[in-house]
């Protein structure tokens, strides 16, 4: 069986545990209040917007991409990618489902010295 899947709240406390911060500390370097924080980490009100989630993963030098998916929530320059080009990206996407995170680890590495080669017309 596997492990349990945290819910965001639960993987912000660890993080935040990890780091030594306290709720009260860390919910002053992301903006918000403590309370709030504290209800997150319990499940009890949903994840804030990914800007703030953003915030927090600075503050807790993390991956702001895992704790924004973890949120159940997509980067906005994501959704603004996907918005610009829904057809060839719905595409690629569907193609991709299916390979390891290894082939999409390659596929990404390709993407990315494929954008910093000069684009011909």
């Amino acid at each position: 069986m596997s492990p349990k899947k945290k819910h965001f709240g639960e993987l912000i406390r660890e993080k935040r545990t990890e780091k030594k911060l306290t709720l009260r500390k860390f919910a002053d370097r992301v903006g918000l209040s403590p309370t709030y924080v504290s209800q997150i980490e319990q499940g009890n009100f949903a994840p804030p917007p990914a800007d703030r989630i953003r915030k927090m993963a600075e503050v807790l030098e993390a991956d702001a991409d895992e704790l924004i998916a973890a949120a159940g929530r997509m980067a906005e320059e994501v959704a603004g990618l996907i918005e610009k080009r829904p057809i060839e990206m719905a595409s690629f996407l569907r193609h991709a489902k299916g390979l390891t995170p290894q082939q999409i680890e390659q596929l990404t590495k390709m993407a990315e010295d494929m954008s910093k080669k000069p684009k011909k017309d």
